[in-house]
């Protein structure tokens, strides 16, 4: 449905708790339409108020001219006869009048969808039809009278058509078992829908509504209130569009549609399972369409964990199109797909489950955690039970015997996995544990293949040796121009061998990964020639800017190698380590450049800066940064801070247990990223390091930001993916209390965070540690602070056996998981005297035996409009 507004149409919920949001966003090429609750909530907030005499109904001029153009002009028949005439007339009349009807409708639904009332008191349907007539007349349309539109059909005091147990769209749905409209919805879909079909099914499904009152539910005022709450119950919008199209030949809001499929990269794909069972060689052909609905349902994961959508509305067709030609490129007779019931809307998710409607309602965690455990080849029974145990989950959660239900709860609840997970590049074990194909017939992902342009394909991606082989030989002429002009001592010009050895190898390791390669004339454009008003930020290894790339806005960061020694190992560290490792909740690495004794790296732009910009904002614009370009402060509540840590769990979750695996090592407030809707995503992996899963622990030079570095690593050099916990440990310390790691000039026992933390536990007062801004929601959250604090105080022992994995961490959060009894206070962690200052010319000792030096400011500004104002960085 749409809003009023051009942007959204949103659901509201009624006083019984009815839920639904569905929005449509202003579509560009890569739009989409967001997803709706379907549910009730407990405790939902009333819709608004109806003034006495007043029509909240909204009747859109491009409603009311489509009609005068389409249906009510004369120009729309012509008679070669008096009679004709007469025909043609009364021809127009019932067609113009469809439409005026089709205008109240629709406005009805919209008002429906918003709010779930379908009734509305009598004065103010009396005014609604005065309104829609003033309307039609000003257009030169007829009266509304002539069409014999009226109040009564829609007045809580005549319009109770369908009796007084379904006057509400949650009515409807609840009557319905939670399917309202259920599988109608895709009857109606698309453009070559057949109407009638569709409509003998809508009819059917508001008459199984009650078997006492078929009479009544059969009537016209009835099966119109119906289709009304229908449309506005319809998920997603291109359904209600389907609904609205067969019943009165109009959409509820034009979805553009889109002439390309850019959801999926369908290079990836390995057809050879496929053609040798659907193909001419019939080899199990009985397993077609197992591998024809599993290798969409593939791509639609892939989709759904890049994007967050399943599919865009607007290129559910063309990617459905798209499909369909690559399968007959392939030799697969077209009707195939459709044969195997894969069809447009298999990609909408339009059904769900009984309680679970939609990808924002998550279905229970402990089903993820039984696919999980039996639909992997490492699973005790080797995917044996993995079929059963979808079954099993399907016939729990759809409530309903139904096949098209428990197939498409089925459909849902695998989704729903695939986030969870929340990899972006998917293997498609799952799909082969649960279909158990034979050898031979597995579903594959290939890389890409050769003869990509490497103008569009960057060859970090390894799309072609030849472009391969051309980027080596830059780097190669470039390291050799460096070793000329800034002469290295051996030690130093081996270590650039080795960052050299890891790019050379960067081809093999990340196979399929798309990055493009930018020549330094395009970022200079972009950014105005790296113009002073397009800097956003200044760091150690470089300058960061804003510009714009093929319409898109993107952070440029200008990594010079001579201003810093490490400037091209932590730039090609970055690329290595971004070109690898893909997740919602890191920062995407788009391209990168290499120009003269410059590295150029170009990453998506997040425009709401760091958790630092809103969490200790600054009351001057920082060092390098322009003022048109600073971060507006938020005031982050309690369910924004909830949803930053969990967010930054996820991605170092998700970094430890790769393979191989990665440790971030400068997990701080300035390098988690804001997304407009504050979604946290982990940046600047200039110093991570990749550890085969193997490795106990990597022995390194210390480095890292003051304040959230562990005391093992500070004390013997000695990094594993326990000093990322504590390093979030204390980024969760800094969301609870409101401040960063260390004060110096603040209370002394208060100076240092952790210490703080632990000292107010031993004394159970954790709620004076709450930043005094939540004051007023510390009553209702509680129960989630002090669960995160305890977290936090787990995450920052000493004793890093005690501190628990990532994996588990993200799982309390998400109360998953029992939060630990907390141990025993740790041994001091800094002595005060050793604390680090945070002048940026000071430097910062450290008590555990080791003495730093050269302390600098840490990490390189970020990639957006935030800098860094944490304490010392140890390089």
């Amino acid at each position: 449905m749409l809003q009023r507004v051009d942007k959204a149409f949103y659901y509201k919920r009624t006083s019984i708790g009815f839920a639904v949001s569905l929005a449509l966003l202003v579509f560009a090429e890569r739009s989409r339409a967001d997803l709706v609750e379907s549910a009730p909530r407990p405790g939902a907030p009333l819709p608004p108020p109806i003034p006495s005499g007043e029509c909240p109904l909204v009747f859109l001029q491009a409603d009311i001219q489509y009609a005068k153009q389409t249906a009510c002009s004369s120009g729309t028949a012509t008679a070669s006869s008096v009679g004709a005439a007469v025909a043609s007339a009364n021809s127009l009349a019932t067609t113009c009048c469809s439409q005026l009807k089709a205008v109240l409708w629709k406005a009805r639904g919209r008002y429906a969808n918003e709010t779930g009332r379908l009734l509305l008191p009598q004065a103010s349907a009396d005014t609604c039809v005065q309104s829609l007539n003033n309307s039609v007349i000003a257009a030169g349309l007829p009266a509304v009278g002539t069409c014999q539109i009226e109040s009564d059909v829609f007045s809580e005091d005549a319009g109770k058509a369908c009796g007084d147990d379904l006057t509400t769209v949650y009515n409807f749905w609840s009557a319905s078992n939670r399917t309202f409209p259920g599988t109608v919805g895709i009857s109606c879909y698309g453009a070559n829908a057949d109407c009638g079909l569709c409509t003998t099914l809508i009819q059917n499904k508001i008459l199984s509504l009650g078997s006492s009152a078929t009479a009544l539910l059969a009537s016209t005022s009835c099966q119109d209130l119906a289709q009304v709450a229908m449309a506005a119950a319809a998920y997603p919008l291109a359904i209600a569009n389907g609904i609205a199209r067969c019943l009165y030949t109009v959409d509820i809001a034009p979805i553009p549609q889109a002439t390309k499929c850019t959801s999926y990269d369908w290079s990836r794909q390995n057809w050879t399972s496929i053609v040798r069972s659907c193909g001419p060689e019939k080899y199990r052909a009985d397993r077609c369409c197992n591998l024809i609905y599993g290798q969409y349902q593939m791509m639609l994961a892939a989709s759904l964990n890049k994007t967050n959508y399943v599919l865009d509305q607007g290129q559910s067709d063309v990617c459905f199109s798209e499909f369909k030609a690559s399968l007959v490129a392939q030799g697969i007779p077209p009707a195939t797909p459709e044969l195997c019931r894969v069809t447009p809307a298999s990609g909408l998710l339009n059904i769900g489950c009984f309680n679970y409607s939609t990808l924002q309602q998550t279905i229970p965690t402990r089903y993820f955690h039984y696919f999980a455990g039996n639909c992997t080849r490492a699973s005790p029974d080797n995917c044996r039970h993995c079929t059963q145990t979808l079954i099993d989950v399907g016939t729990e959660l759809a409530n309903n015997t139904s096949v098209e239900y428990l197939n498409s709860c089925q459909q849902l609840a695998v989704h729903q996995y695939y986030r969870w997970l929340g990899r972006i590049d998917l293997p498609p074990e799952p799909a082969n544990c649960y279909y158990q194909f034979p050898p031979g017939l597995e579903l594959t992902i290939v890389p890409l293949p050769p003869g990509k342009s490497s103008s569009k394909v960057g060859l970090v991606a390894g799309l072609s040796s030849a472009s391969a082989a051309v980027l080596l030989a830059v780097l190669a002429g470039v390291a050799f121009f460096l070793w000329r002009r800034y002469p290295l001592y051996k030690a130093e010009w081996d270590a650039e061998k080795k960052t050299l050895g890891r790019l050379s190898s960067l081809r093999q390791r990340v196979v399929g990964t798309r990055l493009q390669v930018f020549t330094k004339k395009q970022l200079s454009k972009a950014t105005q020639d790296f113009s002073e008003s397009r800097l956003v930020g200044v760091g150690g290894s470089g300058k960061v800017y804003v510009g714009e790339l093929n319409g898109e806005v993107v952070a440029v960061k200008d990594a010079t190698f001579g201003s810093n020694k490490n400037g091209a190992k932590e730039a090609w560290n970055e690329v290595a380590t971004l070109a690898q490792y893909r997740h919602r909740h890191l920062v995407v690495l788009k391209g990168c450049c290499i120009s003269g004794t410059h590295s150029f790296l170009v990453y998506e732009f997040l425009e709401q800066g760091s958790v630092d910009d809103h969490l200790c904002p600054v009351g001057v614009v920082p060092v390098g940064r322009p003022a048109e370009h600073s971060v507006r402060a938020h005031y982050l509540d309690w369910p924004t801070r909830e949803k930053i840590a969990l967010g930054t769990a996820k991605g170092l979750a998700y970094l430890h247990e790769c393979k191989p695996r990665c440790i971030h090592r400068d997990v701080k407030l300035s390098n988690i990223l804001l997304t407009n809707e504050f979604e946290a995503k982990l940046a600047d992996f200039g110093l991570a390091r990749r550890t085969d899963p193997h490795d106990t622990h990597v022995t390194t030079a210390i480095a890292g930001t003051w304040g959230y570095l562990s005391p093992e690593y500070m004390a013997t050099g000695k990094l594993t993916e326990k000093s990322d916990v504590y390093s979030f440990g204390v980024v969760l310390l800094c969301l609870a209390a409101g401040r960063r790691p260390t004060q110096p000039n603040g209370p002394e026992d208060q100076i240092h965070l952790p210490e703080w933390a632990w000292s107010l536990a031993e004394r159970n007062e954790l709620e004076q540690l709450i930043d005094p801004r939540l004051e007023g929601e510390q009553r209702e959250y509680a129960a989630n602070m002090e669960r995160t604090t305890k977290i936090a105080l787990l995450c920052v022992h000493t004793a890093a056996s005690v501190r628990p994995s990532m994996r588990q961490c993200a799982d309390m959060l998400l109360g998953r998981m029992e939060v630990p009894r907390l141990p025993r206070r740790p041994p001091t962690l800094y002595t005060i005297s050793s604390l680090a200052s945070s002048d940026p010319d000071s430097s910062a000792g450290l008590s555990l035996g080791q003495q730093s030096s050269s302390l600098s400011t840490g990490g390189a500004g970020g990639f957006s409009t935030s800098s860094d104002h944490d304490a010392k960085s140890i390089p």
